[in-house]
């Protein structure tokens, strides 16, 4: 795992804490290959352990058209409350961007099917990269290529705890926040949303590095996050680097259908 990337999205959220911890700078490592095989959304003549294809979802119930409230409590009550929401929806979507020194580099999406299902789509540098993870078992290509199969990588269960889609490592990475605020109303897509923003520090490793972030979150009437926007930094053996992180969320409990592309 690329630690500078790890260290941008743990300071960028809790929820989709560090989508480089799934291998954003790189396909994940696999064996067994699938000869022939074809795209995710076609799946083999040869019927896979689910026949159903991947397919996108219909787009989510919309917050409504009433402007959200300020949550009750303090604004590190309502961050945290619009995590935990989050993770409580069945499913949703991410769509991220991550820009450092001027230049996108990373821009990946996940379709996450709790509790053990997640697709992972990745552009980095001009390579592509794909993953679909379905309990212990992942199915992965780089640039279109075909699938791989192993059964001897990380599960869906831990995957989903390095990118924050866990109430535990929410409740853990929370206590690192300082200066939750209230900024306002705002309105994103047409759709109202109240904005917070707060500040997070932590350390990288035991090495000494350490990370820092400041982030908004648009939060929508359903108290579920839409959007978080970051610019954060760290420090690893002396050397920052900086990022500019937006991750738009949106088909909360859609019908994603995540199966094996092969068999």
């Amino acid at each position: 795992m690329n630690t500078t990337h790890r260290s941008t999205w743990l300071a960028l959220m809790l929820l989709t804490l560090l989508l480089a911890a799934c291998g954003l700078n790189a396909a994940p490592t696999t064996t067994n290959s699938g000869a022939s095989a074809p795209s995710a959304a076609e799946p083999s003549a040869t019927p896979a352990p689910d026949p159903s294809p991947i397919t996108q979802p219909s787009p989510s119930t919309a917050a409504t058209n009433s402007t959200p409230a300020p949550a009750s409590g303090s604004a590190l009550d309502a961050i945290s409350a619009a995590y935990k929401a989050s993770v409580a929806a069945k499913s949703y979507h991410v769509a991220s961007t991550i820009t450092s020194g001027g230049m996108t580099s990373i821009v990946t999406t996940f379709d996450i099917m709790l509790p053990n299902r997640l697709h992972r789509t990745s552009a980095i540098n001009g390579k592509t990269s794909e993953s679909i993870i379905i309990d212990a078992t992942t199915y992965s290509r780089a640039n279109g290529s075909e699938w791989m199969k192993s059964t001897d990588s990380t599960g869906t269960l831990d995957i989903l705890k390095q990118i924050g889609a866990d109430a535990a490592t929410i409740d853990e990475l929370t206590k690192h926040i300082t200066d939750a605020t209230l900024i306002g109303p705002d309105t994103l897509d047409g759709k109202p949303m109240m904005v917070y923003q707060y500040a997070l520090t932590f350390k990288v490793n035991d090495a000494g590095a350490e990370s820092s972030s400041i982030t908004k979150m648009w939060v929508g009437n359903d108290s579920l996050p839409y959007k978080l926007e970051s610019d954060g930094s760290t420090n690893i053996t002396g050397k920052t680097t900086t990022s500019h992180t937006v991750n738009i969320y949106s088909d909360y409990n859609a019908d994603f259908k995540i199966v094996a592309p092969i068999p």
